[in-house]
């Protein structure tokens, strides 16, 4: 085997994802993970920069607590599947993530989150539909 052949199987590492995330407050901070990360992986990098934040009191945030109620978003996909990889979402470098309430709060008093409708696709009818609409009227296979 040619020394080229071999080298071709070797991948370079991809370069990771820089990522903006805008807090309910307007203020932003930056984010890094790899292009193959998770949802629960994006949400640990979140955890970690605010672990890095020099800190002027002593306050701890209830990680669980912050994910019980708030979610990340992304062009209106809310992001709690936390097995999902962030590829699924269409999220590409320099993308801006915002965070969105989870759960419905009133007067400090907690609903319970009613179902979310998900989106189910049919591929097949999917399919003939797109067939459709590209072939010419009249077309008949």
């Amino acid at each position: 085997m040619s020394v080229w052949k071999s080298l071709a199987y070797h991948r370079l590492p991809q370069q990771p994802l820089n990522l903006s995330v805008l807090k309910l407050d307007g203020s932003c901070f930056e984010v890094v993970v790899a292009r193959t990360a998770t949802i629960a992986e994006l949400k640990e990098a979140v955890e970690e920069v605010f672990s890095q934040l020099p800190r002027d009191r002593d306050i701890n945030i209830s990680w669980s607590h912050v994910w019980g109620h708030f979610c990340l978003c992304y062009k209106g996909h809310k992001l709690v599947d936390d097995k999902a990889s962030v590829r699924l979402f269409g999220i590409k470098d320099e993308d801006q993530l915002c965070f969105v309430r989870h759960l419905s709060i009133n007067d400090g008093q907690e609903e319970e989150e009613r179902p979310v409708k998900q989106a189910s696709v049919d591929i097949n009818s999917l399919r003939v539909e797109m067939v459709k609409t590209l072939m010419p009227e009249g077309w008949q296979r």
